[in-house]
């Protein structure tokens, strides 16, 4: 995406779903809005899908409360066992949504009894899955997910030098819309938002504030045993309240975060409240902002990335070598004879590296892992449960797809058989793909038992 473009995001908010956008200005635009139950149902109008459509969409937020975390004692801090423990401990708590084990982070953390462990914040609402379900069915693929809490989070450790230091209460003012945000350590921890009626004076604005910090307070402590230590505020279009007389109010110090902030345009302005501070960077994929986005797409950008970083090498020596043989041409009026023998390798190892280059672009082009792990995916029953997929990228990318299923009698796994080797010949065209292929056991398997690590 260029520099210029305007950064494309959907938000779910107050049971709508609205299609916006922000410029490189950090002005925001509400573009369109459906009702989040039709969009759940399924049952979107031609109309508004046709207002809702996006060239792409690089972010997608929701509410924070459709977000949970739990956190397992593990020892290891292996990447590939890491995903592995955490996709089935989740899939195994939530067995009523089989796509849970698909979007998570994680983090290392010690559990309870100070044993060594993994955070892991996921989405168990099954109102997530509902609504990315239609999102996914309209093309919609989100480079980003993620939540308006942990969007703060990346934020906060940009602004607070000592963010990762105790307690934090951010009460974050928009009109009539007033967002507590509360972290612990570094972390996200939990959010509420209220509405402030209008005919409000000041005093009775500042009361229900501090009352619902005071509130919230115990909430707090109950979760992470231990107190806020700091409070900070922002406000955006509220005069009148400010950390002075908040900190009148609650009695305790408050301060004033210095934020940018810039216009919100478009019906219903009020929707995109919850990203009112924010600018595009903060709604790009980076390495501080937590990413709840389908573990797939992950892997895809991981690859794109990887790929053009080699094209990118790639051309920069051909650039050098360029260089270098136009230096050598410019030389050659003191030793000819050389520069003929030079010229003449120079030349043939840039057509090398041009053959490189040819090669490379051409590897962009090909099949993504998403497409290739989609469809192996897409070859197995219903019936049939996903414990374990791997790829394998190179000239000839392979994937690894472990699963398991009880069927009634061999009879029925016979037809099983046939069904996953017919789906795969025509996934990906293989028209030798046979039952034979489809290695198999009748031993219990391993996960049937707990996992020690």
């Amino acid at each position: 995406m260029n520099s210029t473009d305007p950064t494309s995001l959907i938000i779910v908010h107050n049971e709508l779903l609205a299609k916006a956008q922000i410029d490189s200005a950090g002005v925001k635009s509400v573009l369109a809005t459906v009702e989040l139950s039709d969009m759940i149902e399924g049952v979107l109008p031609t109309e508004r899908l046709q207002q809702m459509k996006l060239p792409q969409v690089d972010c997608l937020v929701v509410p924070d409360f459709w977000l949970g975390t739990r956190t397992y004692a593990l020892a290891t801090q292996k990447r590939s066992i890491v995903d592995t423990f955490i996709q089935r401990k989740i899939r195994g708590d939530h067995p009523e949504l089989p796509e849970v084990q698909d979007f998570y982070f994680d983090v290392p953390e010690k559990t309870a009894e100070g044993k060594k462990g993994v955070k892991v914040s996921y989405f168990p609402d099954p109102s997530f899955h509902l609504c990315y379900q239609h999102l996914e069915k309209y093309n919609f693929s989100p480079l980003l997910i993620t939540t308006p809490g942990l969007l703060w989070e990346a934020k906060l450790q940009n602004i607070l030098p000592d963010y990762d230091q105790g307690g934090i209460c951010l009460v974050a003012l928009i009109g009539t819309e007033c967002f507590f945000y509360f972290f612990y350590k570094g972390q996200y921890v939990f959010s509420r938002d209220i509405a402030i009626s209008s005919q409000f004076d000041l005093g009775d604005k500042l009361g229900t504030i501090s009352y619902e910090i005071n509130q919230s307070r115990f909430l707090f402590s109950q979760k992470v045993t231990a107190e806020i230590d700091r409070t900070y505020i922002v406000t955006f279009g509220e005069e009148g309240i400010d950390a002075i007389n908040l900190s009148e109010q609650l009695g305790r110090e408050v301060v004033d975060l210095p934020v940018d902030t810039a216009p919100i345009q478009g019906e219903q302005p009020e929707l995109i409240n919850p990203l009112a501070f924010f600018n595009a960077a903060d709604l790009t994929p980076s390495e501080k902002a937590h990413s709840l986005t389908h573990r797939l797409v992950k892997k895809e950008q991981q690859w794109r990335s990887a790929q053009w970083a080699a094209i990118a090498i790639a051309a920069t020596l051909t650039i050098m070598l360029a260089a270098q043989s136009g230096f050598l041409q410019w030389y050659g009026g003191q030793s000819a004879s050389l520069l003929t023998a030079s010229a003449a390798q120079q030349r043939q190892k840039l057509n090398q590296y041009n053959q490189l280059l040819d090669q490379m672009a051409k590897e962009v082009g090909r099949p993504t892992p998403s497409e290739l792990l989609a469809k192996a995916v897409r070859s197995i029953p219903a019936q049939v449960l996903i414990t374990g997929i791997q790829y394998e990228d190179g000239r000839k990318p392979a994937i690894s797809l472990s699963a398991e299923t009880a069927p009634a009698d061999i009879e029925n796994f016979d037809i099983l058989l046939r069904t996953i080797a017919g789906n795969i010949r025509e996934q990906f065209g293989l028209g030798a793909f046979s039952p034979d292929h489809i290695k198999y056991s009748t031993d219990t398997p391993a996960d049937a038992q707990e996992l020690l690590y």
